[in-house]
């Protein structure tokens, strides 16, 4: 599974307007919406979402940072 990490003190009621969450989208990810799928097809897009877990985590921390340089 993916980590999810959050600024804190920072995160707003809604994740999805998050700072982290607003980074993301700016570089171009989408959330994901639920679909039904089998467990081989989830297995693919777990193993495809992975590979960018040190870029979103990267991005995060850069929002992270961002923020509370900003709320200083």
């Amino acid at each position: 599974m993916l980590e999810l990490r959050s600024c804190a003190n920072t995160m707003p009621r809604d994740p999805s307007n998050s700072p982290g969450a607003r980074a993301l989208r700016l570089a171009g990810y989408v959330k994901l919406p639920a679909w039904w799928v089998t467990r081989e097809q989830l297995e693919l897009i777990e193993y495809m979402a992975r590979q960018n877990k040190d870029d979103i985590d990267a991005i995060k921390e850069r929002a992270c940072v961002g923020q509370k340089t900003h709320n200083t």
